[in-house]
């Protein structure tokens, strides 16, 4: 149901119906509910929207009629898909909000950084956001919206999600975004990096069948996230057990920026492994007896893993596909083998950070404006290469500034 509909019947929606609001900014859908980080507890309550409301009929697969299959091991980097029965489908609601891109921006910011973080890293954040948006626009146009507002996208929960340090952060950078040689750029961001960012090919590759993909753009290389050289040679391992299993003074490290993930060590048992192994894949290779890494990216994580077994051998590879697979935050970076007291073999895997590595490091942006950096040299020590200019003023082609967000 939503709440403050002016002159609109809802009987049978043969496609989709718009519903304004009357006097007042937002609209509310009582018959959902989203997080509110701006209240005490985080409760779940109805959400408030400006704008526009679009209700539209959809079709979706019934995802429970089919089980996902996945594929083998290694020969998608990057993460396994399913398949699904394109005759399987449901008829459902669903809901759209078309929305200005700054009103949008006000409902992104603080679902995505804490309204804690030093102002200079959230209007770092406001413009890598409204640029994600704009060099994303039409992603999921065959479902008729341009963005998800989920994690698959930007995590959008309108009104509700406003706060006044968000809001001044998107104010106060209305209109700029972030450009490699006059054209957007794909702006990724996510929490930390473990003092060190990861180039786009090594993480989304392109194809996917080959690691690094062909898919390098010149301002999402990476990136030592700090005011020292790389202490280490991170792609042997010896380099990146010293670098992952120890604290130093990157940006993104507790010291400058209070990230709890800055450094993780996480023990999987060899009973563990062949578990995920059978389960996931269907592959028995008997006891668990070496975990061996074959390739790594430029940040020193782990990109090809060879897991040994009595009975053979399987190679994993990506950072999806690692990073599901043990359950981690991130994908390992240093795998040191032990045997437990009962005889059993098990495996410390060190890392760093939390999320994909590409492009902005959020933590390390708050540890940028803590230190006295300015949004503009944030975003230029995150994305190599690039500049931020103001839309009014850079020719990028004509921009509606109206978006739509749905799910």
């Amino acid at each position: 149901m939503v709440d403050g509909l002016e002159g609109v019947s809802l009987g049978p929606i043969t496609n989709s119906i718009c519903v304004f609001p009357m006097s007042r900014d937002f609209l509310v859908v009582t018959s959902i509910r989203r997080r509110n980080l701006n209240r005490v507890g985080n409760p779940l309550e109805p959400p408030c929207y400006r704008g526009v409301l679009e209700i539209r009929r959809a079709l979706s697969p019934i995802t429970n009629l089919a089980v996902p299959v996945p594929k083998p091991p290694a020969t998608r980097a990057g993460g396994h898909e399913g398949h699904l029965d394109a005759a399987a489908t449901r008829d459902h609601l669903r809901l759209i909000n078309i929305v200005d891109v700054e009103e949008y921006l006000q409902g992104v910011i603080t679902n995505e950084m804490p309204a804690s973080f030093h102002p200079e890293a959230l209007r770092a954040q406001a413009i890598v956001a409204r640029t994600y948006v704009l060099a994303n626009r039409g992603r999921f146009a065959a479902r008729g919206f341009d963005l998800e507002d989920s994690t698959l996208s930007q995590v959008y929960r309108g009104v509700l999600s406003e706060h006044p340090n968000g809001t001044a952060a998107v104010q106060g950078t209305r209109g700029l975004v972030v450009v490699w040689d006059g054209e957007l750029v794909p702006t990724f961001y996510s929490s930390s990096m473990g003092g060190h960012t990861e180039s786009i090919e090594w993480i989304f590759n392109a194809p996917a069948e080959e690691l690094p993909g062909l898919n390098a753009h010149p301002a999402l290389r990476a990136v030592h996230d700090a005011d020292f050289p790389v202490p280490v040679e991170l792609t042997s391992e010896e380099g990146a057990f010293v670098f992952y299993s120890r604290s130093w003074d990157h940006f993104d490290s507790p010291s400058r920026s209070g990230n709890p993930r800055y450094r993780w060590v996480a023990n999987r048992s060899a009973a563990f492994i062949a578990e995920r192994l059978l389960r996931l894949y269907g592959i028995s290779i008997g006891p668990i007896t070496a975990l061996i890494p074959l390739l790594r990216s430029p940040s020193g994580r782990i990109a090809r893993l060879q897991i040994v077994g009595e009975r053979g051998g399987v190679v994993l590879q990506g950072w999806r596909s690692l990073r599901d697979f043990f359950q981690l935050f991130n994908s390992p970076s240093a795998i040191v083998s032990r045997v437990e007291a009962d005889g059993t073999m098990s495996f410390d895997l060190y890392g760093g950070g939390w999320g994909h590595n590409i492009g902005m490091s959020q933590y390390g942006a708050h540890g940028r404006g803590r230190s006295g950096q300015t949004f503009r040299e944030i975003l230029a020590a995150y994305y190599t290469g690039a500049e931020v200019v103001s839309l009014e003023v850079e020719a990028l082609g004509r921009l509606d500034r109206a978006i739509r967000s749905g799910r």
